[in-house]
């Protein structure tokens, strides 16, 4: 137990240190970040904002077409009656098409953030502790746990 203790201690000092070296970048990288999403999160609202827009246009077209189409022959009125119909189906076909691609592609966004996000902390805290344990472990500490590991090894055959 008592060779156990100076590593916990100089672990618990490494972990420490980590802490209060990596906080202010990690608060300043992760505010960033937050930005970033938001930026893409309101470009995103702008599109289908712009999306509603063409969809009243649209709409409002139809209705003028419903204005004018009074004044048609019967035949005519029929034949105006399908377009109509045609119209605003695409036109919901289009306003849907571009609400579920806004959709998808800020949750797309949002996902590669967060796993951008999450595999730049993680490497930057391996190779934090890998500068550290480098700097702190001494020839006699690579010899004590190279013998320990061919004990292991051999009592293991």
């Amino acid at each position: 137990m008592q060779g156990v203790i100076p590593y916990a201690v100089n672990f618990s000092v490494v972990v420490a240190f980590l802490a209060v070296v990596l906080r202010k970048p990690l608060k300043k990288y992760i505010y960033q970040r937050h930005e970033h999403m938001k930026d893409a999160v309101e470009s995103a609202t702008l599109a289908y904002r712009k999306a509603g827009d063409r969809h009243a246009s649209a709409k409002s077209a139809l209705e003028r077409i419903a204005e004018e189409e009074r004044g048609y022959l019967a035949k005519e009125r029929l034949q105006n009656e399908r377009e109509k119909k045609e119209i605003l189906e695409k036109a919901k076909a289009e306003a849907q098409r571009l609400l579920r691609e806004a959709d998808r592609l800020s949750g797309v966004e949002q996902d590669e953030a967060s796993e951008r996000v999450k595999q730049q902390f993680l490497d930057l805290v391996v190779k934090e502790t890998e500068e550290s344990l480098r700097k702190g472990l001494k020839q006699a500490d690579h010899s004590a746990i190279f013998k320990r590991a061919q004990t292991s090894i051999e009592v293991g055959v």
